[in-house]
């Protein structure tokens, strides 16, 4: 049910550009979080192909969306830029090479990090190029899972906070797990 679109068009970033003004207009927040996630199709059209990789491509619109959210905290999914996770050779339908991805991102971009099968190499990544972090936990499994998350963070820099995140809409864990994040 998902409709994909190339990022390295100029007519997405003219989309994204109007919605960044409605959305600054209208919600006046302090921070947004870019939805540069799970991104599954990538550099098979003619836009992206004016860029070597198809990391280079997203690394070039996340700095144009960036860009787009200036004055305002930025914060984004880390999977697309954690070379453990989705920033690797040969990902899904990506036609190419998704490394370098990373280079896009601001020391001042936020990362909303849910690598949970390498928090300790994902977090030292993030931290030793300068970027804050979340940690995304819980994913519908044991809210105390998130104790490794915490032992992983307290082990480096710019951690700056924890988030509750389910696809499922299941709260019926958010006050153990929030216990957890307390201890």
């Amino acid at each position: 049910g998902q409709v994909t679109i190339c990022p390295s068009e100029p007519a997405t970033m003219e989309l994204l550009a109007d919605q960044a003004r409605r959305v600054r207009a209208r919600f006046g927040s302090a921070g947004y979080l870019m939805m540069h996630d799970e991104v599954r199709v990538l550099g098979w059209d003619p836009a992206c192909r004016r860029f070597r990789t198809p990391g280079e491509a997203l690394a070039a619109n996340a700095r144009a969306c960036t860009r787009l959210l200036e004055g305002a905290r930025v914060y984004v999914w880390g999977d697309m830029f954690d070379p453990w996770q989705n920033a690797v050779k040969d990902d899904h339908l990506v036609a190419g090479d998704m490394t370098g991805s990373w280079e896009g991102l601001d020391s001042s971009v936020t990362v909303v990090n849910w690598d949970t099968r390498r928090a300790q190499m994902a977090l030292r990544f993030f931290a030793r190029r300068g970027h804050r972090q979340v940690i995304a936990g819980y994913y519908d499994s044991d809210p105390k899972d998130v104790r490794r998350w915490l032992e992983s963070a307290a082990k480096v820099d710019g951690v700056i906070g924890v988030m509750y995140t389910t696809w499922r809409s299941a709260y019926d864990d958010v006050e153990t797990f929030a216990r957890e994040c307390g201890k």
